[in-house]
């Protein structure tokens, strides 16, 4: 009996129809899903689940409904609760960041609480800004930045976010760099430096203006 390859995109449901096609049209073949395998001569949508997973596929789809049911009201409770912490997150940043900032960081705080993270990156990140505002050293902050067990993405975010919001990220961007600093990550880190300088220099010089 030939085997046929299934792709591994393909769903359960799809390797049962292509083999009852293969039967339909007189093939005598098999495939392997998920290590079982299945023959054309006798699979039946119901038979193949029930060896692939335990169950008919009537119960297999209502257990999906179920689970997919449970990740949306699982994130929608952890949204909500992301939003209701958001003010205080909001406020500690008054605390960190340059005054001129605060626009931007309330705008960061409110599209995390209500993206894919749900509110966990400005938790991270202000547990690192509050740690470079003690005069932590880069030891520490690598050692806090590895027990906030990142995945590549948000540990992109984060470190960008620290030079962003921090008003001394750099070391800490700097020795969070993954090999070679790249073009847009130089302008980047440029850009904010000089923006930075601006700010204290502006406000140092409405300092000097009489009655001040």
């Amino acid at each position: 009996m030939k085997k046929i390859d299934i792709s591994i995109c393909n769903t359960l449901e799809d390797a049962v129809n292509e083999l009852l096609r293969r039967r339909a049209n007189g093939e005598h073949v098999y495939c392997i899903f998920n290590d079982v395998k299945l023959y054309s001569d006798n699979v039946t949508m119901d038979s193949a689940y029930m060896e692939v997973c335990g169950c008919t596929k009537e119960e297999h789809d209502r257990r999906m409904e179920e689970y997919i049911d449970n990740i949306k009201k699982e994130r929608a409770r952890d949204q909500a609760e992301a939003l209701k912490k958001a003010p205080m997150y909001i406020n500690k940043g008054k605390e960190l960041i340059y005054p001129f900032r605060l626009k931007e960081w309330e705008e960061f705080v409110i599209a995390d609480a209500t993206g894919t993270y749900n509110g966990l990156l400005t938790r991270n990140i202000t547990d690192l800004l509050i740690a470079i505002e003690e005069g932590k050293t880069v030891e520490e902050l690598l050692k806090m930045f590895k027990e906030q067990n990142h995945s590549g993405f948000s540990a992109s975010v984060t470190r960008s976010m620290i030079m962003r919001f921090s008003k001394n990220g750099y070391p800490f961007f700097e020795a969070t760099r993954f090999g070679e600093f790249s073009e847009k990550e130089i302008k980047f880190y440029e850009t904010i430096i000089r923006e930075n300088e601006m700010y204290e220099k502006s406000q140092s010089e409405t300092n000097k203006r009489p009655g001040k």
